[in-house]
C-alpha cells in the first residue's frame, strides 16, 4: 500500500493543540504506518510502571489515567485522552516506566515501537521539539498539581501566622517542612 492510498485514523475527539492535532497529514501518515492500531477495554494496562519503555501510544479516542503506587496507596498523578501520546519520556530516555497507564473506559489507540518512534522523530525534527516541549510542559505542570495542595497549606499557615500590622515578620510553619526544587537542565 502506497503512502496516497493510506488514510491515518480519525480523531474527531482531539483537542486543538493536542499532539496529533498538531502533526501534519503527512507526520500523521508517517507516523500510522509504523503503528498498530489497538483497543484496549476499560480497566485493560497499557503501561506498567517499571517495565522497559519499548513502546509509546497516542490516545485516538477514551481517557486513560496515569498513576503511580506510593507506600501502597495509588496516586493518580494525570488523566489522558484524544489526541495526547503517552509514554514518551521514558521511550526517549530508553529506560523503565516511571508510571503505570490505566484505561478509565475503552481507549482506542496507535501504538508504535520505541525504535520506530526514534526513527520517526528523527525523520521530522519540528515534532521532535513539539515532543520535548510537551515533556517540558507536563513535569512543571504535573509536579506543580502534585506539590499544589502541600505549597497551599504552607502558604496557609505561613500567612495565619504572619503579624497584622508593621513589617511581616519571619514565616514559622509549626515542624512543618516544605521544600520546592525545580531543575532546568538543558544538553
Amino acid at each position: 500500500m502506497t503512502t496516497s492510498e493510506y488514510r491515518s485514523p480519525d480523531c474527531p475527539d482531539c483537542p486543538r493543540g493536542s499532539f496529533w492535532a498538531t502533526l501534519t497529514s503527512d507526520q500523521k501518515d508517517a507516523f500510522t504506518q509504523s503503528a498498530v492500531e489497538r483497543i484496549f477495554a476499560a480497566g485493560a494496562t497499557l503501561m506498567e510502571e517499571g517495565e522497559t519503555a519499548d513502546h509509546v501510544v497516542v490516545i485516538l479516542a477514551g481517557r486513560t489515567k496515569i498513576c503511580i503506587w506510593e507506600d501502597g496507596v495509588e496516586q493518580i498523578i494525570a488523566k489522558r485522552g484524544p489526541g495526547e501520546l503517552i509514554g514518551e519520556r521514558a521511550a526517549l530516555r530508553v529506560s523503565v516506566r516511571s508510571a503505570t497507564v490505566v484505561a478509565l473506559e475503552q481507549v482506542r489507540a496507535l501504538v508504535v515501537t520505541t525504535a520506530d518512534f526514534a526513527y520517526f522523530l528523527g525523520r521530522y525534527p519540528d515534532v521532535l521539539h513539539l515532543v520535548e516541549d510537551q515533556i517540558y510542559e507536563r513535569l512543571t505542570k504535573d509536579s506543580a498539581r502534585r506539590y499544589r495542595d502541600h505549597l497551599h497549606h504552607a502558604w496557609q499557615v505561613g500567612r495565619s501566622i504572619m503579624p497584622r500590622l508593621g513589617r511581616p515578620g519571619p514565616v514559622r510553619l509549626a515542624g512543618e517542612n516544605c521544600t520546592v526544587v525545580f531543575t532546568d537542565v538543558v544538553a
